[in-house]
């Protein structure tokens, strides 16, 4: 459909601020020099026997975006991508 959002860009969160302090801690300690750079949750579409499972993605596109604390969300119905993105903009204001 045209002229439906596709995604957003939020600045003001990283994707490891949406992952438990304990983890991003240990993985941080190992010293492994890994970032967290995408997270992703998958809905389900449609109708009974034509459901179809619809991915949502939450993603850095580069380091310096790790850095910056932006984050991509894209995938999905409009809808929802509207609804995930007031959440994490409620997120950010926390």
């Amino acid at each position: 459909m045209t002229g439906e959002i596709e995604g957003f860009r939020l600045s003001g969160i990283a994707i490891s601020d949406l992952l438990l302090p304990e983890f991003v801690k240990k993985v941080q300690d190992a010293k492994l020099g890994i970032d967290a750079i995408s997270l992703a949750f998958v809905g389900l579409d449609g109708q009974d026997n034509n459901r179809v499972v619809v991915p949502f993605v939450l993603n850095h596109q580069s380091s310096q975006e790790v850095k910056d604390k932006v984050i991509h969300l894209s995938g999905g119905r409009e809808k929802d991508l509207k609804t995930l993105a007031e959440i994490l903009k409620e997120v950010i204001k926390k």
